[in-house]
């Protein structure tokens, strides 16, 4: 286990944001992560793994970053594909498509852990990451583990109850099956990947994103400091130097102009 004090986290988030954390604790192990839990019993902190769909505040004071646990992938032939929470979602899919295991394609290039893409339901277009899903296994804050199935978390768009509850997501198991990957489909998510904004950015912010369709003009190019509505109108970057601030008052600026009830799909930490 590692553990440091005013720990800078610019490295931390795919925005690139300067946030620095009062304390931060780095398990290496379940054992770790049960003694951490127990240390901050009755305190509040925060969960950070693959950092791709947050935005973090210029200070938070207790975070438990995720990213020295164990990797494990099991890509068995003949029972489930088993992947720890830790693992990159990327190469996740990208090694089930090169051993020829099909229903992942879809999804190719789809940044962060497995862990968040399942809390979050992570997607592109048809496809999200709970299609294949059969059970996942959870830690609660009292050290307690949990097994649910996919049918007990409810997705929906970019949700699971995973969301609503006080667990860390351990592993993951998927029903996935031997087969030449779909081609088309992969070729698909490679160029929806090429062209997505190449400045930093937390992905979509918006859960219900179609709505901004209607005030494309009004919204593409708006810019609050370094932050800036890119061509791909749910998504904000940062042109240099955004803060949080300018991040979230371009937020509020767009449901000033919108006038619609829009859900954040990003995770405000701090």
């Amino acid at each position: 286990m590692r553990y440091y004090k005013n720990f800078e986290l610019t490295e931390f988030n795919s925005f690139r944001l300067n946030s620095i954390a009062k304390e931060i604790w780095f398990p290496q192990s379940i054992d770790d992560l049960k003694y951490i839990l127990k240390d901050l019993k009755d305190k509040n902190f925060f969960i950070l793994a693959g950092g791709t769909n947050v935005i973090l505040k210029p200070e938070i004071d207790r975070i438990i970053c995720l990213k020295l646990m164990p990797k494990y992938l099991k890509l068995a032939h003949d029972s489930g594909v088993i992947v720890s929470a830790n693992y990159s979602t990327a190469s996740f899919i990208l090694n089930a498509v090169e051993a020829d295991i099909t229903g992942l394609e879809g999804l190719y290039g789809i940044p962060g852990t497995i862990g968040g893409a399942i809390v979050m339901n992570a997607g592109s277009g048809k496809y999200t990451i709970s299609d294949y899903l059969l059970a996942v296994t959870t830690i609660d804050f009292e050290s307690n583990f949990h097994i649910y199935k996919k049918e007990d978390l409810k997705f929906s768009r970019r949700y699971s109850l995973l969301q609503d509850k006080n667990e860390i997501l351990i592993d993951a198991i998927f029903d996935l099956k031997d087969g030449k990957p779909d081609l088309i489909e992969l070729e698909k998510a490679k160029q929806h990947r090429k062209s997505l904004p190449k400045f930093p950015s937390a992905g979509g912010i918006f859960k219900n994103w179609h709505e901004l369709k209607p005030y494309f003009y009004k919204l593409i190019g708006l810019r609050i400091g370094d932050a800036e509505i890119s061509e791909k109108i749910n998504i904000i970057i940062n042109k240099a130097n955004a803060t949080y601030y300018d991040i979230t008052q371009l937020i509020n600026k767009i449901r000033s102009i919108t006038l619609e009830n829009l859900e954040l799909e990003v995770k405000i930490i701090g």
